[in-house]
């Protein structure tokens, strides 16, 4: 194989988070060189390090360039969470011989929540104040929540894959980190509370991100709901580790409820040929509140109906509850359904 062509099997391994895979591009007596850290020798201790890493972080690697120069293959990347790095790799006889990677620790520690070490080098490491996750989304609720749940239960009987199945919701920023919870409450009230217009959208078709295998329900944003989403983000983001994607533009930014991720590669390909027979969603009105998430609990929500905030035992109280459920009554009998879009 090309240099090109190794570098490319060893991102599909590493996507797969297969060490085994991985291993088996190298020479027996290749070097793996991560700048960040001590260099690596020989296959065996190579697989070790990559199972070893795959057991304490998720991680993905998108191709941003691949470039080729005889035995040389130069890999420039990125990943999901914003990390980006770059890596060179001398390939000799269809074999990964020499590797060096570069890319920044500290930030690659507390995008995935890990130990940093203390400063000065000795004693134990020092957990990060900020690794909290907190996610700003939109929750499904009344019949396209059914629908949608419906959906990844028959994925679940057809591919068996349950732990890439995602609770679907539309995603406004995140997950991301902080170290000032009480300013990102603060942000995220007056932000919402500003909000004059109830924001809303429609439910598209299905979609693929074929860069990291992602599946979704594709979604249509009205202009409220852009502006709004684009104003938590310029609020926030001074001082929360926002991906790149989550600072697109109003216009930018892509609206998506995501249905499963992290998929091996014949499981994505499977599933577009799927879903190219199946009946799309559709919408139906429901309440719309904006949610922030902490460690995947509701920390609190705004209820545009209501205008007003909601902590979590009264979103998730049986008051509310009824609410909800006598507003998809009302609508459902005629003051709000809609067809598919």
């Amino acid at each position: 194989m090309r240099p090109k062509e190794v570098v490319l099997a060893f991102v599909g391994a590493f996507n797969r988070a297969d060490a085994d895979a991985l291993a088996s591009l190298y020479a027996e007596d290749a070097i793996n060189h991560q700048v960040a850290e001590s260099a690596v020798q020989g296959r065996e201790a190579i697989r070790r390090m990559f199972a070893a890493s795959f057991a304490s972080a998720t991680m993905t690697c998108i191709i941003e360039n691949l470039f080729e120069d005889g035995e040389w293959a130069i890999l420039e990347w990125k990943d999901p969470l914003g990390l980006r790095g770059c890596g060179f790799f001398h390939v000799v006889d269809d074999r990964i011989v020499f590797q060096r990677g570069y890319w920044d620790k500290l930030s690659f520690l507390r995008a995935q929540g890990l130990p940093l070490p203390k400063e000065g080098g000795d004693g134990d490491p020092v957990p990060v104040r900020a690794m909290t996750r907190y996610l700003i989304d939109i929750r499904l609720m009344g019949p396209v929540k059914q629908q949608i749940r419906s959906m990844t239960n028959r994925l679940e009987e057809t591919f068996h894959c349950a732990n890439n199945l995602v609770v679907p919701h539309i995603t406004l920023a995140g997950p991301f980190s902080t170290g000032n919870e009480k300013k990102l409450v603060d942000d995220f009230t007056r932000v919402c509370t500003d909000q004059k217009k109830i924001p809303g959208y429609g439910v598209g078709g299905i979609g693929f991100f074929n860069e990291t295998r992602v599946v979704y329900v594709a979604i249509d944003p009205d202009e409220t709901l852009k502006q709004f989403r684009h104003q938590l983000s310029a609020a926030i983001s001074p001082y929360c580790s926002l991906r790149d994607y989550d600072r697109d533009s109003a216009d930018a930014f892509r609206f998506h409820a995501t249905l499963a991720m992290k998929l091996d590669w014949l499981t994505f390909v499977r599933m577009k040929w799927y879903f190219r027979r199946q009946e799309r969603v559709i919408y139906r009105h429901h309440p719309v509140r904006a949610t922030l998430m902490k460690n995947a609990k509701i920390l609190c929500e705004y209820d545009f109906v209501q205008q007003r905030m909601l902590s979590r035992a009264q979103a998730l109280g049986r008051a509310t509850w009824k609410r909800d459920r006598d507003m998809l009554r009302v609508w459902d009998d005629g003051g709000g359904g809609a067809g598919p879009l």
